[in-house]
């Protein structure tokens, strides 16, 4: 590898790029480390998908197919790359626009919650107060037959010593 590590630093350096063969190595360790981190991630279940810049260099890497042509990644890898950048871009615009609707379907809900535990709120209170009244005439409606009823029996006791006295007053 170390041969490897040399000939890409070499075509490097002719391609103008200032490069040593141990950076070359910390590249590659790092490309292969993130690869390695990106698998074990989407292996996950119910985690969003990473994708690793270079995957496609580090997959030829990793097949032990390190060659001096291997510079930078293909115009291919860059513009899949890019694509799915972009389609990343729109997943995530997507998911914060489904974020403002539930924020505000919420809001909506809690609003009408809220209105609705008013509603209930005051219909119990005309209830509690249609209860207070109904009680307060029952007990003016029990005043009122005890009163009755207590003139009905002083009517009724005056009309027995009327027909006493006039029982009296004919046997005389």
């Amino acid at each position: 590898m170390k041969r490897a590590y040399q000939e890409i630093a070499k075509s490097l350096m002719e391609n103008n790029f200032n490069v040593s063969p141990l950076q070359v190595e910390n590249r590659f360790k790092t490309l292969k480390r993130a690869y390695k981190n990106m698998m074990l991630y989407n292996r996950r279940n119910g985690r969003g998908k990473y994708i690793c810049s270079y995957e496609q260099v580090t997959l030829v890497a990793k097949n032990n197919s390190v060659c001096s042509n291997m510079e930078t990644p293909t115009t291919k890898t860059v513009q899949h790359n890019s694509r799915l950048e972009a389609q990343n871009v729109k997943i995530i615009e997507n998911l914060q626009s489904c974020q403002r609707l539930l924020r505000n379907l919420i809001t909506r809900m809690d609003s009408k919650n809220k209105n609705a535990n008013y509603m209930q709120n005051g219909v119990l209170q005309v209830c509690m107060e249609m209860r207070d009244l109904q009680k307060e005439a029952y007990s003016r409606a029990e005043e009122q037959r005890e009163k009755a009823n207590a003139q009905r029996e002083t009517r009724n006791s005056l009309l027995e010593e009327i027909v006493t006295l006039l029982k009296s007053e004919k046997n005389t």
